[in-house]
């Protein structure tokens, strides 16, 4: 099986497999598999790796914290992080805010406690006003320069070294003493002696001037120094200084002394680890694609008005950033068009995007086929008339369903709504039913009405019946209670009869 991958992909994946004792058929499938995942991590064509990377970025850039870190042990050196660092990164600013340099040690030489701080305070830069004080008296043509004893010590720092320092400085008649060190000017002006006691205090007596700091750390179990200030140049030239992987946090000064290849590199490590500090993981490409975009022309540029945003085409992507009115004035000044190529001027005009299926287009090639393809027949569907079920969704949202053909659809005993009675049944015989239907209402209404008529009749000729009326025989005595005539009787013959 052959494998179209880059051949440092390709070198990476056997030396692990032959790391792991991987051999033969075991190797084989474990190659095949890293294939495979590297086909999966293609990039799809017309992919808007631009969006996808904004937003994979952006996102968790909202969790990050606002704090700066120190190292333990030492206030004074603090390392940016979280969205600070993130915007100073992004934006690429010729200054950083925390500027931190990481010095390696060469190999061969000891890295004991002892030796590690002999590195450190020649690293450190101290002016003679550090370890001496430094008065002017103009009134008798001279500059005195006392020791401070203790801080020299401290500095390995001895007064004969002080000496030769300040002779090298000017031209001066020098009065020395256990104390300190007089510089008599007898024929220099008040200005010019003032002028050398400037100097004298800004002076460098010791160490890199930019590294204000340090401290002695560790990293990946090796011992080195962490300093707060920068001065990439002047550090890898000291002897002790192992070049090659001694490195600083600023994306500027690393561009100056390395060059652009370097400074994309470091831009990514810094990057990834703002994120790896705060515990966000995002994918290592969008990293890439970003730091490319600020390098790809040799030089380091942020993603702001005067960076990347200025090498943009289209007056509109440009308006969309800042200073909307500046730039469509400066462009229609210079006459400049408008192609709408990009995501952002197509998006203002309400165009397509020239990203994923708007940047496809299909075109029919009619001589591809040499004979006419012929399209099938349309065959009409039989018209057939649906079943209407009681429980259908039709019937359901019926609600006079009571009132309509129920002689004619009894067998089935379906209500059906007017509009599926319309479509299924005769219209004639749909007027026939309605007719007979009215019928019948017309007769119920007249029997309820005669019935009705019958009972007030009766109830009205019993209301006006007196006792009178009945024959005293034919009452009971309840009856003539009722009636109110107790004085009539039931009369009974002798025999037994009435």
């Amino acid at each position: 099986m052959s494998y179209e991958w880059p051949k440092e992909i390709e070198e990476r994946v056997n030396k692990f497999a032959d790391s792991k004792g991987l051999k033969s058929k075991k190797k084989t499938e474990f190659i095949n598999a890293a294939y495979d995942r590297y086909k999966e991590s293609y990039v799809p064509i017309y992919e808007p790796v631009g969006l996808l990377a904004a937003q994979s970025m952006g996102e968790p850039a909202t969790q990050l914290i606002l704090r700066t870190k120190h190292y333990a042990g030492a206030a004074e050196v603090s390392v940016g992080s979280g969205i600070e660092r993130l915007e100073g990164l992004v934006d690429a600013r010729s200054k950083t805010k925390y500027p931190i340099m990481t010095i390696f040690i060469k190999k061969e030489l000891p890295k004991d406690d002892k030796n590690m701080q002999k590195y450190l305070k020649e690293l450190i830069f101290k002016k003679l006003s550090d370890i001496c004080e430094i008065k002017e008296d103009l009134a008798s043509k001279r500059i005195i320069v006392k020791y401070r004893r203790d801080l020299m010590k401290e500095l390995d720092i001895n007064a004969d070294f002080v000496k030769d320092k300040i002779k090298t400085m000017f031209k001066a008649k020098v009065k020395e003493s256990d104390t300190g060190i007089e510089c008599i000017f007898d024929d220099a002006s008040l200005v010019t002696i003032r002028k050398y006691y400037v100097k004298l205090v800004e002076s460098n007596i010791k160490g890199i001037e930019g590294i204000n700091d340090a401290i002695i750390s560790d990293e990946n179990g090796e011992k080195v120094i962490k300093t707060q200030g920068t001065n990439f140049k002047s550090v890898t030239a000291v002897d002790f200084v192992d070049a090659e992987r001694t490195y600083t946090n600023d994306i500027f000064e690393t561009y100056k002394v390395l060059g652009i290849e370097a400074a994309r590199n470091l831009l990514v490590k810094e990057i990834c680890g703002v994120y790896n500090s705060a515990g966000i993981g995002i994918d290592i490409r969008h990293v890439f694609l970003l730091a490319d975009t600020m390098c790809y022309d040799g030089t380091v540029k942020g993603v702001v008005r005067t960076g990347i945003v200025s090498t943009k085409a289209s007056p509109l992507a440009r308006a969309a950033f800042e200073q909307t009115e500046k730039v469509i004035f400066d462009s229609a000044f210079e006459q400049e068009s408008e192609k709408f190529i990009g995501v952002v001027e197509n998006v203002m005009a309400g165009l397509p995007i020239n990203v994923g299926v708007g940047n496809i287009e299909l075109i029919m090639d009619f001589n591809a086929q040499s004979t006419p393809i012929e399209a099938p027949k349309y065959v009409k569907p039989e018209k057939k008339i649906p079943v209407i079920k009681p429980e259908d969704s039709l019937m359901r949202e019926t609600k006079h369903v009571k009132n309509v053909l129920k002689d004619e659809i009894k067998k089935e005993d379906v209500k059906l709504p007017k509009k599926v009675k319309e479509e299924i049944l005769d219209k004639e015989k749909i007027k026939e039913i309605e007719l007979k239907r009215e019928e019948r209402e017309r007769e119920k209404l007249e029997k309820s009405k005669k019935s009705k008529k019958e009972i007030v009749t009766e109830e009205d000729e019993i209301e006006n019946l007196t006792a009178d009326d009945y024959d005293s025989d034919d009452l009971s005595d309840e009856d003539l209670e009722v009636l109110g005539k107790s004085k009539y009787k039931k009369s009974k013959s002798k025999d037994g009869k009435k």
